[in-house]
């Protein structure tokens, strides 16, 4: 198993593992496991994982791993989450009618041209 295949399991979950900053000392692990000058993510993501680089990648966010690949995240089948999200877009996206949300600043204040985004409290994106 590698680097790679572990983050690829992680953003089909929704979790962009170099974007979240929960994975900081994975992320760490992830660059000392490579051991190489030429540190790129894609150096990074074809080392292996046994044994002990396994338990020094995982072990700083093992419980956050095991809730993405348990299933136990806030949306637990992402993929079917976004299809349905993207099949809602599709049929709302020409709608240009209505104001912002006044209540909250940040929603007030966007521009409500620009493309919307979501999260999730386990920071799914």
């Amino acid at each position: 198993m590698t680097i790679g295949n572990i983050i690829d399991a992680l953003e089909e979950e929704g979790i962009l593992f170099w974007r979240d900053a929960r994975f900081k000392k994975s992320q760490e692990s992830a660059v000392m496991i490579a051991g190489s000058e030429d540190k790129t993510v894609t150096v990074i993501r074809e080392c292996h994982l046994v044994g002990d680089t396994f338990t020094r990648f995982i072990c700083p966010r093992a419980i956050l791993f095991l809730a993405a690949f348990s299933k136990k995240l806030v949306i637990p089948d992402w993929s079917s989450f976004g299809a349905d999200i993207t099949h809602l877009f599709e049929k709302i996206k020409h709608i240009e009618s209505g104001e912002n949300a006044q209540c909250i600043p940040i929603f007030r204040d966007a521009n409500h041209s620009k493309i919307w985004g979501l999260s999730t409290l386990d920071l799914q994106h």
